[in-house]
């Protein structure tokens, strides 16, 4: 599950990955932090990414997880 949340740091949108880990959500436009939400997992770790929505448009974003796997 992924978590846009606004610059006060509310989560404003959820949105599930499908098979190949790409989500669609619609927004209204502003500056959102992007998140994996593992729940209680330990891994995989995955950073925030910031995005900025402007009005009418896609915004495109990569997460990288660390899954554990060496």
């Amino acid at each position: 599950m992924v978590q846009l949340r606004d610059v006060q740091g509310s989560v404003v949108a959820h949105a599930t990955t499908d098979a190949q880990g790409q989500f669609t959500v619609a927004v209204p436009a502003g500056t959102y932090e992007i998140r994996v939400d593992v729940q209680r997992a330990v891994l995989p770790r995955c950073e925030a990414v910031e995005a900025t929505v402007r009005a009418n448009q896609i915004a495109r974003v990569a997460i990288i997880c660390d899954s554990g796997m060496r």
